[in-house]
């Protein structure tokens, strides 16, 4: 719990951005624990699909404050995907104080680009649709996602449905 608490706090970008890993690879179907390196400073393009508040982890202290907890993005390759489909990205709470003025509803359904770093969340195993094929309630497809994101933005001249 140390490692990944330490990894989903990551303030600092090292290294250069893999160009190899994009949203389309993160939703290929097929057993995906080994499939990239939680090293991975990546930027992916696609739909944000839907935006929740984060609840209370050890990452964030047990904190259930809004300003304290992560805020969950759903991504996927249609602003329409449904949340089984998609990948998740997670701004922490240093990213909220840096970027207090970014309006996230507005992104909705619009396609966006993402840059952060690759984290494999084996928590929820049990509910990714790559990690459990027999259970009943998945609401991620895989247990990669971006955690944390250092940059959301629009996709200029993008054609948005």
């Amino acid at each position: 719990e140390a490692i990944a608490n330490r990894l989903k706090n990551r303030a600092i970008i090292e290294g250069t951005v893999d160009t190899t890993v994009t949203l389309e690879k993160m939703l290929a179907p097929g057993e995906d624990s080994k499939r990239f390196s939680s090293d991975s400073f990546v930027k992916i393009t696609g739909y944000l699909v839907e935006i929740e508040k984060g609840g209370k982890e050890s990452c964030n202290c047990e904190e259930s404050a809004d300003s304290l907890t992560d805020t969950h993005i759903y991504i996927g390759l249609t602003p329409h995907t449904d949340k089984s489909d998609c990948i998740i990205v997670e701004i922490t709470p240093r990213f909220k104080k840096l970027h207090r003025g970014l309006i996230l509803k507005a992104m909705q359904g619009k396609l966006v680009n993402i840059l952060g770093y690759l984290f494999f969340d084996a928590e929820h195993i049990g509910f990714a649709v790559n990690g459990c094929k027999v259970c009943k309630h998945t609401w991620r497809f895989s247990c990669w996602e971006l955690h944390p994101i250092f940059e959301i933005e629009l996709v200029e001249n993008a054609k948005q449905f």
